[in-house]
């Protein structure tokens, strides 16, 4: 390509990983002139977007860059590792992969992040219009919406909050009605104020009832206005905690022979809630096993002198423990 055939070209975008499940908001060469409109697009969802460290090089860009043409492009991360910081700002998982599926058979349709996806390209819509054109697209009225933070948790019986911001990202302010979808059973979502003017905010209250099921819920918060936008939040509903206290009967040191079948010990405990216990054990003499129900047996196979902890758990989580000493000797 000729220096002029090169000099025509405004800017090679490039779109690599835009989709990405766990991902993150990257732009490649982030205080370029060519990543402005890129980087104003995200900046006015408060996305605050980083550098792309981990696509340098990598994609179909850099052979343009080399050429000396101005490049950018967004993506969302492939086989790097999320950090705990850019979890805090984006939610997701700490420590795993911004693409699990990276170049693995699971990367079907399915491995895709609607959120990540519809957010990248709205940016490249607008700033393909700013690249040619010069000026923000009119007379179109456009918003974005989006919920800091991204995740929460939250107790049965009890609820928590996040702010959903919205902002006008085209033409005029408009009215912004919000609503949530994928609540499970026993939880409900409200907004204050549930109708808001693009570039103002409303807060989320998530409320988890008694008879909530814990686990792990995506929650899709949808603005409608002209047009509709969406956002997810994550919930993690915790489970029920402990109800009582759990106290394990001590059966005082205990001894046996190598070669000698133990005499069967039952362990005692009792659950202050009246609930069903199992049990457990640690250190127990080499041969000795204990059973869910607290009876240690076996052979003894080893002599030697055991420090033996025996632990009970009710249902609701609950759990007592007493140690106790068991001599083994030899025949």
């Amino acid at each position: 390509m000729s220096s002029t055939a090169r000099s025509a070209i405004k800017g090679y975008y490039n779109f690599d990983m835009i989709g990405s499940t766990n991902g993150g908001y990257f732009i490649n060469n982030i205080t370029s002139a060519t990543s402005a409109p890129m980087k104003a697009y995200w900046d006015s969802l408060n996305l605050s977007p980083e550098e792309n460290t981990e696509g340098v090089g990598r994609s179909d860009d850099a052979s343009f860059k080399n050429a000396g043409i101005p490049t950018s492009g967004y993506a969302a991360g492939a086989s790097a590792r999320k950090t705990s910081a850019q979890a805090t700002k984006w939610g997701g998982t700490a420590g795993s992969a911004y693409d699990p599926c990276y170049h693995q058979s699971c990367d079907t349709t399915n491995n895709i992040s609607a959120t990540h996806l519809n957010r990248s390209a709205d940016g490249i819509a607008y700033t393909v219009w700013k690249t040619a054109v010069g000026r923000d697209p009119n007379p179109t009225n456009d918003f974005s919406v989006a919920v800091d933070p991204a995740s929460g948790s939250a107790d049965k019986g009890s609820s928590v909050t996040a702010t959903v911001n919205t902002a006008t990202t085209a033409g005029n302010a408009q009215s912004v009605e919000l609503s949530a979808t994928g609540a499970p059973s026993g939880v409900t979502v409200s907004f204050s104020p549930v109708s808001v003017t693009s570039g103002n905010s409303s807060t989320m209250t998530v409320s988890v009832g008694t008879g909530a099921t814990a686990g792990d819920y995506t929650i899709t918060i949808k603005g409608t206005g002209t047009t509709s936008h969406t956002t997810t939040y994550s919930l993690k509903v915790n489970g029920a905690p402990p109800t009582g206290t759990v106290t394990v009967t001590n059966p005082g040191n205990q001894w046996g022979f190598v070669g000698w079948q133990a005499f069967p010990l039952q362990m005692r405990a009792s659950s202050s809630a009246g609930l069903p216990l199992t049990f457990t054990a640690t250190g127990l003499p080499t041969g000795l096993t204990i059973s869910s129900s607290g009876n240690i047996t076996g052979t003894p196979t080893r002599a030697g002198a055991y420090q033996v902890t025996v632990t009970a758990k009710d249902t609701s989580g609950a759990t007592g423990s007493t140690t106790f000493r068991y001599d083994i000797q030899s025949w």
